[in-house]
């Protein structure tokens, strides 16, 4: 084990003999190549840490969250600029949008309390989801409605219908909808 610094000593050692013996135009060739290595191998490094960095994200899931907040972000600005091009002004305060959206979202989450009789029947309250369509008066407050649901689950709100609901209970909900002038 100790040989092998000795012998590293000895190789520095004649490599300086080497360069030294180099004209000056070779020894330009030969720092330029050195540095092209030395940024070669930096660059290769800054790559490994930064990818590491990256991998880190996706194991905690910040990857995910960030790109959740980037689709949600587009998705409010689209629904805004749709709601300045509306016609109709939203019946619902900026308010009780939110709490519509919010009832959704627990709509969606439900489960059977405990003393349902029924404890394979865990899932979407249709019954809510109904009654939260059925306070919308017209397209703009769906259209408030959507961008205070925002996303979630990575889903608009007429996408987590189409996701939560079966075909029967999303013909309900779209029936709806119909009534206000909002297709999904």
């Amino acid at each position: 084990m100790l040989g092998l610094p000795v012998k590293a000593i000895q190789t520095a050692k004649k490599g300086k003999q080497a360069y030294s013996s180099l004209d000056s135009k070779s020894k330009t060739a030969v720092n330029i190549a050195v540095a092209l290595g030395a940024l070669g191998a930096l660059f290769v490094g800054y790559k490994m840490v930064s990818g590491m960095g990256d991998m880190f994200k996706s194991v905690t899931g910040q990857k995910w969250n960030e790109e959740r907040k980037a689709e949600e972000s587009k998705e409010r600005a689209d629904i805004s600029d749709a709601l300045r091009d509306q016609k109709q002004k939203p019946s619902l305060s900026k308010m009780s949008a939110k709490n519509i959206a919010n009832s959704l979202f627990q709509a969606f989450l439900n489960t059977q309390p405990e003393w349902s009789q029924n404890l394979w029947d865990e899932g979407t309250d249709e019954s809510a989801v109904y009654a939260c369509l059925k306070l919308l008066k017209n397209s703009s407050d769906w259209l408030l409605v959507s961008r205070e649901y925002g996303m979630p689950r990575r889903r608009n709100l007429a996408s987590e219908l189409s996701y939560e609901l079966n075909t029967g209970e999303l013909g309900k909900a779209r029936e709806i909808l119909s009534k206000i002038g909002v297709t999904i």
